[in-house]
């Protein structure tokens, strides 16, 4: 949407500059520009700190961020990436196996990329799940079953 917004710009930019002197297409850009940036992100929450799972259950991740109009691409990454533990689709989690992984999710400024912000600008949250098979749950933990 935003590289929409930016093209759109772009085309209005060059069809009025054979109507409109130079000087006061400068002052253009400049006003489009300000109304393409994004808003800084200032806070990011998971909506998981620790989840216990059984195999075959799945988990969604919600995130939130401050401010509530940020707009946010979010980068999710397993403790282990070759781990069998656990699957990642998108936000939802698939539990595979027995065993423990830590999901970590990172924000970004919509358009920008790690290595485009500095690393203490990173809004950055994690999650450890802890996966067990339904046989190890004792009758304790759930007496009515």
């Amino acid at each position: 949407m935003k590289k929409l917004k930016y093209l759109l710009a772009s085309a209005m930019i060059c069809v009025m500059a054979s109507c409109v002197p130079l000087d006061e297409l400068a002052d253009l850009k400049i006003v489009l520009t300000d109304k393409l940036e994004s808003y800084p992100i200032t806070g990011f929450r998971l909506s998981h700190r620790q989840a216990d799972m059984l195999v075959g259950d799945s988990l969604y991740f919600t995130t939130a961020t401050t401010p509530d109009s940020a707009e946010v691409t979010y980068k999710w990454i397993l403790s282990d990436p070759e781990t069998q533990v656990v699957r990642m689709i998108g936000r939802r989690l698939y539990a595979r196996e027995r065993g423990e992984v830590k999901v970590y999710v990172k924000a970004f400024p919509i358009g920008q990329s790690e290595g485009d912000i500095h690393p203490d600008s990173i809004m950055q949250d994690s999650c450890l799940v802890n996966v067990v098979e339904y046989a190890e749950v004792s009758s304790r933990e759930f007496p009515y079953e």
